[in-house]
């Protein structure tokens, strides 16, 4: 490998959002995966052994999976959200949610929904090759929430990890991330037990600082004798930012949770228990918590004595009766079951938490940078370590288009971009634990002092410096889209929703022109209520060859006509620019020979306009 090599962002050009990735050993390679909503094949798989050159390799969702994930009956930014791509034992696994079905109208054309109701839409696919085939879905029953993520630490377990609104929110937008050992041969969740009894899932985190909101993408892995936990917090906008916490955990992630002061809760389910949940109930664990001492305490401060005045605590009247997948039935000793009542526990205080997070934090973010920055909305980040290249995260970014108006807009959806990272601790060497000295690995920060990321960045890797960095050009180069070619259906042209007339096609650049064919529709859209259809030119009684296009905005239809010139020179197109969508003649591949004929705002393309989740999106009609 070259002593230099340049990493351009971003790698993905666009909608690849929610990047998650490996160093897949085995074939030595970088794999990486992305979110893919309603579109099939989905879950398209890039690979690399440079980070500089990317090659599709594939999906790890066919159509037949495509319609075991009802993607048919998922609305516009519905469908898969947020996968986790991991090696686990001798094969890989990617874990995902299946977002916003209509299950009603799956009932109604005969598809089983129930499994994928108990799993709440999650599931885990898996294969002996990245290249495929994939199997699955195996859903995962008790599953609760969004972005699940998996871990396989040293002694071998399996953990999913995964986030959700609180059950008992502070503020609006409070999420939990919590986490549970699943079996990695029915991927099916384990419960766990302590000297208190059964338990299900533990929540780790809720948050880095007061009024956190949406902690989410959540990634479990270890670097030493630490486990590390990331999370993106802010939501996916213009406060979006990638935190970093750690938990001290040698001898294993399952002995650093089981020693540590726990609280037991409810969860959310316990809102459907017929049975009376009040402070004497038996099935309200109010202070089963332990710590060395064997010291009861309360269960919102573990580290002061509870309150005598308060009922004895009623942890010996319950007993797990069976484990239905995952599931504890509990019952008391008068034989009343608490079926759909879910005991979990807590390692997440106001006082005391398993999980400490860098005082650095964030350790990625463009929030800093104003509104005016390129690339906003920077977070939900995965690490890996390439044996020759380092530490580097794979993040998502919007960028934002500058419009007439001075706006800036998002009309591309969210990217995948590269930011190099490296370990870095604070001047004390160690820490000690249970008399033995243990290495510090410290915490990530941003290599070559870039705190942000960059258009492009040359590197001098004999030198461990960079030899070039380029931090941001501005608006993208012309790309130019050939549609009068009949493309092939694959992980470049999808379906949506299972529909297989029109095939689909990411906008990668917010300068475009689309040559367009003088046989079919094409049409750019945003979502169902957004989107514009060009009609190919049709023969008028005089003689006069017209283009028809349908603007839909909203409510607001607009069907408009334009006339070509006699004996017109060159090919029709569509050029999308600067927030504009115009139809022109373009000679001999020349864009400034391109005579605009007509033009639109087009800003009710960009997310911020239409909402939702996704980039536009070029389709070709194929009847």
């Amino acid at each position: 490998m070259d002593s230099l090599f340049t990493i351009d962002n971003p790698v993905l050009a666009g909608m690849y959002p929610d990047p998650s990735w490996i160093w897949d050993a085995p074939n030595t390679r970088v794999a990486l995966v992305n979110s893919s909503f309603e579109m099939s094949p989905g879950l398209p798989i890039h690979v690399s052994q440079d980070l500089q050159h990317w090659e599709l390799l594939g999906s790890a969702i066919d159509d037949a999976m495509a319609e075991r994930l009802l993607l048919r009956f998922v609305p516009d930014s519905g469908g898969i959200f947020a996968p986790t791509l991991r090696r686990i034992g001798n094969g890989y696994a990617i874990a995902c949610t299946v977002a916003n079905i209509d299950f009603q109208a799956a009932r109604d054309a005969g598809c089983d929904v129930e499994e994928i109701m108990e799993a709440e839409g999650n599931f885990v696919i898996t294969a002996d090759r990245l290249e495929g085939p994939w199997h699955g879905p195996f859903w995962v029953r008790g599953a609760n929430g969004i972005d699940p993520d998996l871990f396989e630490d040293i002694d071998g377990s399996v953990w999913w990890t995964q986030t959700r609104p609180s059950v008992d929110p502070r503020w609006e937008g409070n999420t939990q991330v919590w986490t549970q050992q699943i079996n990695p041969v029915t991927w099916q969740l384990q419960p766990d037990a302590d000297d208190y009894g059964p338990f299900s899932r533990t929540v780790i985190w809720e948050g880095f600082g007061i009024e956190a909101v949406w902690a989410e993408g959540p990634h479990l892995f270890r670097h030493g004798p630490y486990v590390y936990l990331m999370t993106a917090e802010g939501g996916t906008s213009f406060d979006h930012s990638e935190m970093l916490m750690r938990t001290l955990a040698p001898e294993g992630f399952a002995a650093a949770l089981a020693e540590f002061p726990s609280v037991r809760l409810i969860s959310h389910h316990a809102d459907s228990c017929d049975t009376d949940l009040t402070a004497d109930s038996p099935y309200v664990m109010r202070a089963a918590i332990k710590d060395d001492a064997e010291q009861t305490s309360s269960p919102l401060s573990p580290d002061r004595p509870s309150d005598p005045s308060l009922p004895a605590r009623k942890t010996d009247t319950l007993r797990a009766v069976e484990d239905v997948d995952g599931k504890e039935e509990m019952e008391t000793e008068d034989g009343a079951r608490a079926d759909t009542c879910r005991l979990e526990r807590t390692v997440y205080t106001d006082r005391n938490r398993l999980f400490h997070p860098d005082k650095k934090n964030p350790i990625l973010t463009h929030r800093h940078l104003g509104s005016d920055e390129r690339v906003q909305c920077v977070g939900h980040a995965d690490v890996l370590c390439h044996p020759t290249l380092g530490w580097w995260l794979v993040a998502l970014g919007s960028p934002q288009t500058p419009c007439e108006d001075g706006s800036h807009l998002n009309f591309l959806g969210r990217q995948s971009y590269l930011y190099p990272v490296k370990w870095d601790r604070d001047p004390q060497p160690s820490v000690a634990s249970d008399n033995n000295t243990i290495d510090d690995p410290g915490w990530l920060v941003g290599r070559y002092n870039l705190g942000r990321l960059v258009e492009s960045l040359t590197i001098d890797t004999d030198a461990d410096a960079v030899a070039d960095v380029v931090i941001e050009e501005g608006p993208d180069t012309w790309r130019i889209l050939d549609l009068t070619i009949t493309p092939q259906r694959g992980a470049d042209w999808m379906s949506l929703r299972c529909d297989d007339s029109v095939l689909w096609h990411r906008l990668e650049s917010d300068r475009t022109v689309i040559v367009l064919p003088s046989d079919c529709d094409i049409t750019l859209r945003q979502n169902n209520l957004h989107h514009v259809i060009i009609q190919p030119p049709v023969a008028q009684d005089d003689g006069s060859l017209c283009v028809t296009w349908r603007v839909v905005n909203g409510a607001h239809i607009d069907d408009r006509m334009v006339t070509l010139p006699d004996n017109p020179e060159g090919c029709l197109v569509a050029v999308f620019a600067d927030g504009r969508l115009g139809l022109g003649l373009m000679a001999d591949e020349e864009l400034e020979s391109v005579l605009m004929l007509d033009d639109i705002d087009a800003r009710f393309l960009s997310t911020e306009w239409s909402g939702g989740f996704v980039g536009c999106l070029v389709g070709r009609a194929l009847s």
